[in-house]
C-alpha cells in the first residue's frame, strides 16, 4: 500500500508540473479561445499517463537492466538520459498528432512541434537527473551502512582472535600450575581459582565490548599477573605506575592481556634471567615494557598479535599503537582512549 502511495504521489506531482508548463507555454492561446479546453485536459492526463509509466519502463530496464553500472557508469548514463530525452520528444510529438486527430483541432506549425519536443525532452531530462540523483544517493547510503556493519564485524572478530589468542596458552598454563599447588599448597591453589574465575568472567563478560576502562583491564591484568606469579615465583617481577587520571580512560579490550602474555611467552624467564614488566602511563598511553631476553628456541615472533591490537585501534583512533626496542629493552604504548567513547557510538 505504501509503495502505491508513492507511485500516485509522484504521478500528481509530475501531471502538476506538467499541466503548469503547458499553461505557461500556451498561455496566449487560452485567453482567445483558439484552443479546446477539453481536448487539452484529456491529452495532458492521457500524456502524463503514457509518460510517467513509460519512463517507469525506461527506468527499470535501462538503469537497472540492460546498462552496465559498474564498469560504465559514465557512458551508460548518457546513454540513458539521451534515450530519455528522445522518450519525451517522441511521446509530446505523437500526442500532438493525436490531439489534431481525435478532436479535429487546428494542426500546429513545424515550430510548435519543436517548441513542445524540445520543452518535453527537457522535462524529461529533468526528471531523469533527479530519479538517478536518488538511486546514487541511495546506494551511497547503503554502502555507507554495509562499510559500517563489515568493520563492526570485523572489529568482532579481531577481538574474538585477540582473545583466543591469549585464552588457549594462558590456560593450559595455568591448569598445570593448578595442579602442582593442589598437592603442595591448597589454600594458594584457592586464590589461584579466584584469580583464574575472575579472568575467565572477564573474557566473558567482554564477548561483545570493544573497549574498556583502563581500571577493569588493570585489575584483571593484576590477577594475570597473580596467577603467573604463582607459576614462575621470583623469577618474575612486575611492577605499575599508572597515573589516577586515566583509569577512566578506554583502552581496546584484552589488549593488555595480550601484551602480558606476549611478554612471558616470549622471553627468557628463570633465576639467572629473571623477567621485569612494568606498567605505565604517560598522557596518551598505556606502557607495557620487558627486559628483552627473547627464548633461544620455539616462536619468537609477536606480530599477529600487534597486528590485531592495531588493527583494532585504527577506526577508534588517530594515535598508532607505539612499539619500540633496543638490545635490553622491549616496550609497546597503547593509546589511551576517551572516557566518553561507548556513549558516542
Amino acid at each position: 500500500m505504501g509503495k502505491v502511495k508513492g507511485v500516485l504521489k509522484s504521478y500528481v506531482i509530475i501531471l502538476l508540473i506538467v499541466v503548469v508548463i503547458n499553461i505557461i507555454n500556451n498561455l496566449s492561446g487560452y485567453t482567445p479561445g483558439e484552443f479546446d479546453m477539453r481536448a487539452e485536459i484529456v491529452t495532458t492526463l492521457l500524456m502524463t499517463i503514457f509518460g510517467f509509466f513509460g519512463f517507469k519502463a525506461l527506468n527499470d530496464i535501462f538503469l537497472r537492466k540492460v546498462l552496465n553500472w559498474n564498469t560504465r557508469t559514465e557512458r551508460s548514463f548518457l546513454v540513458f538520459i539521451l534515450v530519455s530525452a528522445c522518450f519525451g520528444a517522441t511521446l509530446i510529438g505523437c500526442f500532438m498528432k493525436l490531439e489534431v486527430f481525435i478532436f479535429h483541432t487546428p494542426d500546429p506549425a513545424w515550430q510548435g512541434y519543436v517548441r513542445n519536443m524540445l520543452y518535453s525532452a527537457m522535462l524529461f531530462l529533468s526528471i531523469t537527473l533527479a530519479a538517478t540523483l536518488g538511486k546514487f544517493i541511495d546506494h551511497w547510503k547503503q554502502g555507507i551502512e554495509a562499510t559500517a556493519r563489515m568493520e563492526q564485524r570485523l572489529a568482532q572478530s579481531q577481538l574474538d582472535l585477540l582473545r583466543n589468542q591469549v585464552n588457549p596458552h594462558f590456560l593450559f598454563n595455568a591448569l598445570n600450575t593448578l595442579t602442582s599447588l593442589i598437592r603442595e599448597d591448597e589454600e594458594q591453589a584457592v586464590d589461584f581459582v579466584k584469580h583464574l574465575s575472575r579472568i575467565l568472567r572477564y573474557s566473558l563478560a567482554q564477548e561483545t565490548s570493544g573497549t574498556v576502562t583502563v581500571a577493569t583491564e588493570l585489575a584483571i591484568a593484576d590477577a594475570f599477573l597473580g596467577i603467573s606469579g604463582q607459576r614462575f615465583g621470583d623469577k618474575l617481577l612486575y611492577s605499575k605506575a599508572v597515573k589516577d587520571n586515566v583509569l577512566s580512560q578506554q583502552i581496546v579490550s584484552h589488549s593488555l592481556l595480550m601484551l602480558l602474555e606476549n611478554a612471558l611467552k616470549h622471553n627468557e624467564i628463570s633465576r639467572q634471567r629473571p623477567l621485569h614488566i612494568n606498567i605505565y602511563s604517560t598522557d596518551d598511553y598505556l606502557f607495557v615494557e620487558n627486559n628483552l631476553q627473547l627464548r633461544q628456541s620455539g616462536t619468537t615472533s609477536m606480530g599477529i598479535g600487534l597486528a590485531n591490537i592495531t588493527g583494532r585501534y585504527q577506526p577508534l583512533t588517530d594515535k598508532t599503537v607505539n612499539i619500540t626496542s633496543d638490545k635490553t629493552c622491549w616496550r609497546v604504548g597503547i593509546p589511551l582512549l576517551p572516557e566518553d567513547l561507548n556513549s558516542e557510538k
